[in-house]
Protein backbone atom coordinates (compact mmCIF):
# COMPACT_ATOMS: atom_id res chain seq x y z
CA UNK A 1 0.00 0.00 0.00
CA UNK A 2 1.65 3.20 -1.16
CA UNK A 3 2.00 6.17 1.63
CA UNK A 4 -0.22 9.71 0.59
CA UNK A 5 1.53 12.02 2.65
CA UNK A 6 -1.21 14.99 3.59
CA UNK A 7 0.62 18.43 4.83
CA UNK A 8 -1.93 21.08 6.41
CA UNK A 9 -1.76 23.46 8.29
CA UNK A 10 1.31 26.47 8.06
CA UNK A 11 0.86 28.17 10.89
CA UNK A 12 -0.66 30.98 9.01
CA UNK A 13 -3.40 33.28 8.89
CA UNK A 14 -5.27 30.25 6.91
CA UNK A 15 -4.22 27.80 9.37
CA UNK A 16 -7.51 26.66 10.40
CA UNK A 17 -8.99 27.07 6.95
CA UNK A 18 -6.64 24.40 5.86
CA UNK A 19 -7.82 21.86 8.24
CA UNK A 20 -11.34 22.13 6.71
CA UNK A 21 -9.35 21.88 3.44
CA UNK A 22 -7.58 18.57 4.65
CA UNK A 23 -10.47 16.73 6.33
CA UNK A 24 -12.74 16.93 3.14
CA UNK A 25 -9.72 16.10 0.62
CA UNK A 26 -8.76 12.53 2.89
CA UNK A 27 -12.50 11.73 2.80
CA UNK A 28 -12.23 11.66 -0.98
CA UNK A 29 -8.75 9.58 -1.58
CA UNK A 30 -9.41 5.81 -2.30
CA UNK A 31 -9.16 3.96 0.58
CA UNK A 32 -6.18 1.57 -1.31
CA UNK A 33 -3.88 4.12 -0.08
CA UNK A 34 -2.22 4.77 3.43
CA UNK A 35 -3.02 8.46 4.15
CA UNK A 36 -0.96 9.62 6.11
CA UNK A 37 -1.28 13.54 7.94
CA UNK A 38 1.21 15.99 8.52
CA UNK A 39 1.08 19.84 10.61
CA UNK A 40 3.06 22.13 9.66
CA UNK A 41 2.79 24.66 12.46
CA UNK A 42 3.75 28.28 13.37
CA UNK A 43 7.07 27.56 13.89
CA UNK A 44 7.69 25.22 10.62
CA UNK A 45 8.10 21.55 12.76
CA UNK A 46 6.17 18.63 10.64
CA UNK A 47 4.01 16.88 13.78
CA UNK A 48 1.39 14.12 13.34
CA UNK A 49 0.05 13.04 16.73
CA UNK A 50 2.53 15.18 18.66
CA UNK A 51 5.42 13.79 17.40
CA UNK A 52 8.20 15.53 15.46
CA UNK A 53 9.50 14.50 12.31
CA UNK A 54 11.83 15.57 9.62
CA UNK A 55 12.59 14.55 6.23
CA UNK A 56 15.52 11.88 5.24
CA UNK A 57 15.79 10.14 1.81
CA UNK A 58 12.48 11.02 0.78
CA UNK A 59 10.79 9.56 4.23
CA UNK A 60 9.52 11.16 7.06
CA UNK A 61 11.60 10.41 10.53
CA UNK A 62 10.86 10.49 14.12
CA UNK A 63 12.53 9.04 17.35
CA UNK A 64 9.76 6.04 16.82
CA UNK A 65 8.61 5.69 13.59
CA UNK A 66 9.35 6.50 9.69
CA UNK A 67 7.01 6.73 6.50
CA UNK A 68 8.32 6.60 3.18
CA UNK A 69 6.58 9.52 0.80
CA UNK A 70 5.50 7.85 -1.93
CA UNK A 71 3.10 11.44 -2.99
CA UNK A 72 2.69 14.35 -1.28
CA UNK A 73 -0.38 16.65 -1.21
CA UNK A 74 -0.02 20.35 -0.08
CA UNK A 75 -3.30 21.01 1.43
CA UNK A 76 -1.96 24.82 2.84
CA UNK A 77 -3.86 27.51 2.49
CA UNK A 78 -0.93 30.57 1.99
CA UNK A 79 3.13 30.04 3.28
CA UNK A 80 4.37 27.59 2.56
CA UNK A 81 2.01 25.26 0.60
CA UNK A 82 0.49 28.03 -1.83
CA UNK A 83 3.93 30.06 -1.97
CA UNK A 84 5.96 27.31 -3.40
CA UNK A 85 8.32 26.84 -0.61
CA UNK A 86 7.19 23.47 0.57
CA UNK A 87 6.78 22.37 -3.30
CA UNK A 88 10.93 23.46 -3.35
CA UNK A 89 11.30 20.76 -0.54
CA UNK A 90 9.89 18.36 -2.42
CA UNK A 91 11.38 18.79 -5.87
CA UNK A 92 14.94 18.96 -4.50
CA UNK A 93 14.09 15.35 -2.65
CA UNK A 94 12.68 13.82 -5.74
CA UNK A 95 9.14 13.52 -4.22
CA UNK A 96 6.04 13.43 -6.31
CA UNK A 97 3.59 15.79 -5.53
CA UNK A 98 0.19 17.41 -6.45
CA UNK A 99 0.07 20.34 -7.88
CA UNK A 100 1.59 23.28 -9.61
CA UNK A 101 5.50 23.54 -9.85
CA UNK A 102 7.48 25.84 -6.94
CA UNK A 103 8.21 28.62 -9.65
CA UNK A 104 4.19 28.81 -10.82
CA UNK A 105 2.99 28.54 -7.01
CA UNK A 106 5.52 31.37 -6.02
CA UNK A 107 4.30 33.69 -9.12
CA UNK A 108 0.34 32.84 -8.80
CA UNK A 109 0.12 33.52 -4.93
CA UNK A 110 1.25 37.01 -5.44
CA UNK A 111 -1.44 38.96 -7.11
CA UNK A 112 0.89 41.85 -8.25
CA UNK A 113 3.21 39.38 -10.13
CA UNK A 114 0.44 37.42 -11.78
CA UNK A 115 -0.68 40.45 -13.20
CA UNK A 116 2.14 41.61 -14.53
CA UNK A 117 2.67 37.65 -16.09
CA UNK A 118 -0.76 37.97 -17.57
CA UNK A 119 -0.32 41.41 -18.87
CA UNK A 120 2.81 40.10 -20.87
CA UNK A 121 0.55 37.55 -22.05
CA UNK A 122 -2.02 39.71 -23.33
CA UNK A 123 -3.98 38.55 -21.24
CA UNK A 124 -7.16 41.47 -19.99
CA UNK A 125 -7.41 41.95 -16.40
CA UNK A 126 -8.96 45.02 -14.27
CA UNK A 127 -6.77 48.62 -13.90
CA UNK A 128 -4.69 48.09 -11.18
CA UNK A 129 -2.71 50.19 -9.00
CA UNK A 130 0.42 48.85 -6.11
CA UNK A 131 1.06 51.16 -3.48
CA UNK A 132 3.52 49.51 -0.75
CA UNK A 133 2.45 52.47 1.21
CA UNK A 134 -0.54 54.78 1.44
CA UNK A 135 -0.17 57.36 -1.52
CA UNK A 136 -2.70 60.10 -1.65
CA UNK A 137 -2.10 61.68 -4.98
CA UNK A 138 -1.64 57.88 -6.85
CA UNK A 139 -5.08 56.73 -5.27
CA UNK A 140 -6.47 60.26 -5.89
CA UNK A 141 -5.68 60.02 -9.51
CA UNK A 142 -6.78 56.33 -10.06
CA UNK A 143 -10.16 56.73 -8.59
CA UNK A 144 -10.81 59.27 -10.79
CA UNK A 145 -10.65 56.60 -13.85
CA UNK A 146 -12.25 54.27 -11.05
CA UNK A 147 -14.47 55.59 -8.55
CA UNK A 148 -15.18 52.10 -7.33
CA UNK A 149 -12.16 49.47 -6.03
CA UNK A 150 -11.26 46.89 -4.34
CA UNK A 151 -8.15 46.67 -1.86
CA UNK A 152 -6.00 43.35 -1.79
CA UNK A 153 -2.68 42.12 0.03
CA UNK A 154 -0.99 41.07 -2.61
CA UNK A 155 0.71 38.05 -0.91
CA UNK A 156 -2.05 36.45 0.99
CA UNK A 157 -4.70 34.60 0.81
CA UNK A 158 -8.60 34.91 -1.35
CA UNK A 159 -9.69 36.77 1.57
CA UNK A 160 -7.29 37.92 4.03
CA UNK A 161 -6.29 41.17 3.96
CA UNK A 162 -9.11 41.82 1.16
CA UNK A 163 -11.37 44.92 1.41
CA UNK A 164 -14.72 46.33 -0.48
CA UNK A 165 -14.58 49.84 0.56
CA UNK A 166 -18.40 51.17 1.01
CA UNK A 167 -17.01 54.35 -0.14
CA UNK A 168 -13.68 56.34 -0.84
CA UNK A 169 -13.08 57.78 2.67
CA UNK A 170 -12.41 54.05 3.63
CA UNK A 171 -10.23 53.48 1.20
CA UNK A 172 -6.91 54.97 3.35
CA UNK A 173 -7.37 52.77 6.17
CA UNK A 174 -8.02 49.73 4.07
CA UNK A 175 -4.74 50.24 2.72
CA UNK A 176 -2.90 50.35 5.45
CA UNK A 177 -4.93 47.24 7.10
CA UNK A 178 -4.19 45.20 4.07
CA UNK A 179 -0.52 46.72 3.92
CA UNK A 180 -0.03 44.53 7.60
CA UNK A 181 -0.62 41.29 5.67
CA UNK A 182 1.68 42.05 2.76
CA UNK A 183 4.55 44.27 1.78
CA UNK A 184 2.68 45.09 -1.53
CA UNK A 185 -1.13 46.47 -1.92
CA UNK A 186 -3.13 46.27 -5.00
CA UNK A 187 -5.80 48.67 -5.45
CA UNK A 188 -7.88 47.21 -8.06
CA UNK A 189 -10.81 48.39 -10.37
CA UNK A 190 -14.17 47.06 -9.14
CA UNK A 191 -15.60 44.28 -11.14
CA UNK A 192 -19.56 43.72 -10.47
CA UNK A 193 -19.87 40.36 -12.91
CA UNK A 194 -20.10 36.65 -12.17
CA UNK A 195 -17.60 34.37 -10.69
CA UNK A 196 -16.72 31.25 -12.75
CA UNK A 197 -13.43 29.11 -12.32
CA UNK A 198 -12.06 26.56 -14.32
CA UNK A 199 -9.17 23.97 -12.91
CA UNK A 200 -6.71 23.01 -15.53
CA UNK A 201 -4.68 20.09 -14.49
CA UNK A 202 -1.96 17.59 -16.47
CA UNK A 203 -2.56 13.60 -16.27
CA UNK A 204 -0.92 11.17 -18.30
CA UNK A 205 0.57 13.73 -19.89
CA UNK A 206 -2.00 15.31 -21.06
CA UNK A 207 -3.62 18.39 -20.35
CA UNK A 208 -7.52 18.21 -19.11
CA UNK A 209 -9.88 21.18 -18.57
CA UNK A 210 -12.44 21.06 -16.27
CA UNK A 211 -16.39 22.32 -16.52
CA UNK A 212 -16.96 25.25 -15.22
CA UNK A 213 -18.06 26.28 -11.58
CA UNK A 214 -19.49 29.21 -10.27
CA UNK A 215 -19.04 30.66 -6.79
CA UNK A 216 -22.09 31.42 -5.16
CA UNK A 217 -21.42 34.04 -2.51
CA UNK A 218 -22.73 33.75 0.66
CA UNK A 219 -21.40 37.53 1.41
CA UNK A 220 -20.12 40.60 -0.19
CA UNK A 221 -17.17 38.88 -1.29
CA UNK A 222 -15.66 35.26 -2.17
Amino acid sequence: MKNVVVFYGGGGNEHDISINSKNYLTSQIDESFNIIEIEIDKDGNWKKDSELFKLKNRKLVSKSQEFKIDFAIPCIHGYPGETGDLQKIFELSGINYFGCSSKVSEVTFDKVATKIALEKENISTAPFLVLSSYNKEKVNQFLQKHPKVFIKASKEGSSVGCYEPKNNSEIPELIKKALKYSDEVLVEKFIDGREIEVAAYEYNNEIHISSPGEIVKGTSFY
